[in-house]
């Protein structure tokens, strides 16, 4: 019986020891600009505050974006490189070298 009691009293602390724990973060600790990288994939992860109207929730006047750097993979760059090949192939033959009818 002791025990059970022992154990209740030891539960109701540790509850209340959770409920007396608070996050003293506040949202202007969070505000900012960070680098990221996930698995290679870099970018910016932009953490702002808004001007919402919070009745109930503490965060719910943060704003959060990430912008991804754009990295292109070697097939796609290839095909570009081509486009732009055929491009200043083309504007070649039509002003440096035209082909015009002898007839």
């Amino acid at each position: 019986m002791r025990r059970h009691v022992a154990a209740i009293v030891v539960g109701f602390a540790l509850v209340d020891l959770a409920r007396m724990a608070r996050a003293d973060a506040t949202c202007a600790d969070w505000v900012g600009t960070d680098d990221m990288n996930h698995d290679g994939m870099t970018g910016q992860l932009k953490i702002g505050q808004t001007n919402a109207d919070c009745v109930s929730l503490a965060w719910c006047a943060v704003s959060l974006s990430y912008a991804a750097s754009v990295k292109v993979s070697s097939p796609v760059l290839g095909v570009i490189i081509l486009f732009i090949a055929l491009a200043f192939f083309s504007l070649y033959l039509v002003y440096v070298y035209p082909i015009s009818e002898i007839f």
